[in-house]
């Protein structure tokens, strides 16, 4: 009876200790998560959109870069001639429409 009892609180303590590392890792998960997020998301980038004739259409100021994906793939939707200028603080990006390219 004496070894049955053991192995019970054996077992016991297997399941505690796994429950906590369990636990551990998946508070470990989200705020890495998290710091990632915050990380990639940081303000930084000022978006133009121009239409053929150079009239400004939208500008963005402060976005993320989840926003410069979104914008990009709306551009692809658009009629050629348009343009979009995304600025950081030192690097200047333009992508010209396929009519300008060809």
């Amino acid at each position: 009876m004496n070894k049955l009892r053991f192995a019970a609180m054996l077992g016991k303590t297997i399941g505690y200790v796994s429950f906590a590392l369990t636990q551990t890792l998946r508070f470990t998960g989200k705020a890495a998560r998290k710091v990632s997020e915050a990380i990639q998301n940081k303000a930084q980038f000022n978006i133009v959109v121009i239409d053929k004739n150079g009239v400004v259409i939208k500008e963005y100021n402060k976005v993320t870069q989840v926003k410069v994906n979104e914008v990009m793939t709306a551009m692809h939707h658009l009629h050629d001639g348009y343009k979009v200028t995304i600025e950081d603080d030192n690097v200047t990006i333009n992508e010209p429409s396929e009519e300008q390219m060809g």
